[in-house]
């Protein structure tokens, strides 16, 4: 099923289903570069902004952008920063509920299916710089890399919209080093039964 068919989009234009606010759609974006070299078999750029277009479009739906996997090659950083824009300049800002990015992180079981699936990968070589794991973390990315990337991104957002930006699985001294205050996340991820 496509996303026209499940939102009810007919052929002549006309919609047959509302949302009533109640469905939302997390959609997950990349650059060309990542899709071509690493999303094999998935959506275009294109494609993805389509689809994301169509569910503005309908009635009653909301919509949540998602740039993850962050992944490092030559020029990453401008292109980052290039599919931010892309990506507000093809949308409704206004009708975008949060936007939320985040880089690698590899647990060890990860990065050895990885590696056993695709041996030619160049997702560990010494170029992508990730640091080791530290008791049960992930491999990422160096913090100032991170911070830097994120600080770009977040500017190329902030010309467009001021919905909440938030981080994807990153670890509490990158939110501190943005000054960006997670409260609201967790407090909208986790949920604790108040009891009677």
């Amino acid at each position: 099923m496509n996303i026209a068919s499940f939102l009810g989009v007919r052929k002549n234009g006309g919609r047959s289903c509302d949302g009533k606010d109640r469905v939302g759609f997390a959609m997950n974006f990349n650059t060309p570069f990542v899709i071509e070299h690493y999303e094999s078999g998935t959506a275009s750029l294109d494609d993805r902004l389509e689809a994301a277009r169509k569910v503005q479009d309908a009635k009653g739906f909301r919509l949540r952008i998602v740039i993850e996997p962050i992944i490092k090659y030559p020029n990453y950083e401008k292109d980052y920063v290039e599919l931010a824009g892309r990506i507000m300049r093809s949308l409704d800002p206004e009708r975008i509920e949060e936007i939320a990015m985040g880089c690698v992180r590899y647990s060890g079981r990860l990065e050895a299916r990885v590696r056993r699936n695709f041996p030619e990968t160049d997702l560990f070589t010494e170029a992508q710089g990730l640091l080791p794991q530290v008791k049960n973390d992930r491999r990422r990315y160096p913090l100032d890399e991170r911070v830097r990337l994120y600080k770009m991104v977040h500017e190329e957002f902030r010309k467009h919209t001021k919905v909440y930006i938030r981080l994807g699985a990153e670890t509490a001294d990158v939110w501190e080093a943005l000054c960006w205050d997670s409260s609201a996340f967790m407090q909208k991820s986790a949920y604790q039964f108040p009891g009677k």
